[in-house]
């Protein structure tokens, strides 16, 4: 069934700001690294900020896509499926920087990269996929990034309690947008901003959360 127009403008407007939030972010990230810093410190911020961007922008592109009538099994699943890059993409700093390549570092991220491809992939070619795959899928990914990124950071005293409570709380944030989406409940506002916009908000405000973070560790 398709969503009234209204939705699609306000998920437009809520992914676009998350698009020019995380651009704005990924300037900032990327300028103040130093002339020293590290090939896989760079590759962290850099991925970051790739995936974060695209994910938005895609986002609000979908969004915009459906607010002017057009309908596509395709992009929606493209759409859906970027939120596993999106999660590969925000741990990769979080367990890789300032670290070294060891199999702790290693193994967690080639784990999330891979469920990534192979989630998008499914998506894209099983007609029919059930809609709960990707919420279900993130948050095995978001389970898995957080573990690992306990087990290397905090471990390794690399980031601080405050850190540590970014990391739940924006975590936290994004699986209560993921809940709601599964759900469809609650639904506030209907025709203006209902469940799926609340998603989107959610989702928003808990990356914004372990930006914050990111930005220390990339620091």
């Amino acid at each position: 069934m398709t969503a009234p127009a209204e939705y699609h403008a306000a998920s437009a407007a809520v992914n676009a700001a998350g698009a020019a939030c995380f651009s704005i972010a990924a300037a900032w990230l990327l300028g103040m690294l130093p002339g020293t810093a590290a090939t896989l410190h760079v590759a962290c911020a850099a991925v970051y900020a790739a995936s974060t961007v695209s994910f938005w922008a895609l986002q609000a592109s979908y969004h915009v896509f459906l607010h002017a009538g057009r309908q596509s099994e395709r992009f929606r699943n493209v759409d859906r499926g970027s939120t596993f890059f999106l999660i590969a993409g925000t741990f990769t700093p979080l367990v890789a920087a300032r670290q070294s390549i060891t199999p702790a570092v290693a193994a967690p991220l080639v784990a999330l990269w891979a469920f990534a491809a192979g989630g998008m992939i499914l998506l894209v070619a099983w007609k029919g996929v059930p809609r709960a795959l990707t919420p279900l899928g993130s948050l095995g990914m978001l389970a898995l990034g957080v573990a690992a990124t306990l087990a290397t950071q905090v471990a390794g005293g690399t980031i601080p309690v405050a850190g540590v409570a970014a990391l739940l709380a924006g975590t936290g944030l994004v699986i209560a947008g993921g809940c709601v989406y599964a759900a469809r409940k609650p639904n506030p506002l209907p025709g203006r901003f209902g469940f799926h916009e609340l998603h989107h908000a959610l989702v928003l405000a808990g990356s914004l959360v372990v930006l914050a973070l990111v930005a220390i560790l990339l620091g």
